[in-house]
């Protein structure tokens, strides 16, 4: 069950999901034309913790939160596919290293989503590796 949708930055939408005491909030963002978009599930005891939410672009969502005395800067990405043109992917990435170069030393940073590459030359018995982050 959705609740509680409001718009952050005129483009992060956000909404708690599932039954209270286990309930989590989506962070999310996409594309108007709804074929690109990032999102991040927070858990509800973690939501207060979170001290900013910033879409960077249509593949780019970079949430902020307080752990402790540190903080953790989440990035979700959805990285162009091999069939879109070079120049999109390279300013995507551009756009990632810019990201990791601005995290001051004392903040950790955690990279999830869709990195959409390969090692080699070849997709045929490629395997699909991914990373859940669970807070």
């Amino acid at each position: 069950m959705w609740h509680v949708s409001k718009k952050l930055n005129g483009e992060v939408l956000c909404r708690f999901f599932g039954a209270i005491g286990k309930r989590y909030k989506l962070f999310w963002m996409g594309s108007k034309a709804k074929t690109n978009g990032v999102g991040t599930f927070v858990a509800e005891k973690w939501v207060d913790s979170v001290v900013s939410v910033e879409s960077h672009s249509e593949r780019v969502l970079a949430l902020k939160m307080v752990l402790g005395d540190c903080l953790l800067n989440v990035f979700t990405v959805y990285a162009p596919h091999s069939g879109k043109p070079d120049d999109e992917k390279e300013c995507f990435w551009n756009e990632v290293f810019h990201l990791v170069s601005c995290i001051p030393q004392n903040e950790m940073a955690v990279f999830a989503g869709d990195m959409n590459g390969h090692i080699g030359s070849s997709n045929v018995g490629m395997v699909v590796l991914g990373m859940v982050l669970v807070l």
